[in-house]
């Protein structure tokens, strides 16, 4: 898709091809592993992003199935469970340059790894990715700790045009700011 390939290495992006996914390694705060991601390679696969669980009940039908490591980890993890809203991806390698930087920064927020992905690769260090549209209270929690100014770049699309409003109101006490990336539709 154009990246280069010390970014995806950087980055940790991998493949899976037991179920023909690419791969990104979703990081806490210091930078432990927390979950895998897994996205789409093959036109029509479903779901596009899909976050690797260890054993869970199928939503369909109720039954537990095991985890999409193997049965290996089920054993050696009984309780794993990965949230991926809990973090923020590439928040690991943003963070201690924004909570140790001397001046006040700019943190830009992105939808998706691809998105992120680009903006690393073109210059802008302080990006990170929702993996998704939304912003959840414990990624909120994430930023209270820095003092920084927030640039809200979600897709161009309804989903991303009404995430980016509703995280413009849950991040309004943000101090010195949030602005918001506009673009056109093309």
């Amino acid at each position: 898709a154009g990246f280069r390939s010390e970014w995806l290495q950087w980055m940790d992006v991998g493949y899976d091809r037991n179920r023909n996914r690419i791969t990104y390694p979703v990081r806490d705060l210091y930078g432990n592993l927390a979950g895998i991601v897994g996205g789409v390679s093959i036109a029509g696969q479903s779901p596009k992003y899909l976050a690797y669980q260890g054993r869970h009940k199928d939503p369909n039908t109720n039954n537990m199935v095991p985890s999409h490591y193997g049965p290996w980890f089920d054993d050696e993890y009984p309780n794993y469970d990965f949230e991926k809203s809990s973090y923020l991806w590439n928040f690991d390698n943003v963070y201690p340059r924004l909570f140790f930087g001397k001046d006040t920064q700019t943190l830009i927020i992105v939808e998706g790894f691809k998105a992120c992905l680009w903006l690393l690769q073109n210059g802008w260090e302080n990006t990170v990715a929702l993996m998704g549209s939304s912003m959840s209270d414990q990624q909120c929690s994430l930023l209270h700790r820095l003092r920084i100014n927030i640039v809200l770049f979600l897709d161009n699309d309804e989903a991303g045009r009404k995430g980016t409003e509703n995280i413009a109101r849950s991040l309004l006490q943000f101090e010195p700011g949030v602005s918001i990336a506009r673009y056109p539709n093309a």
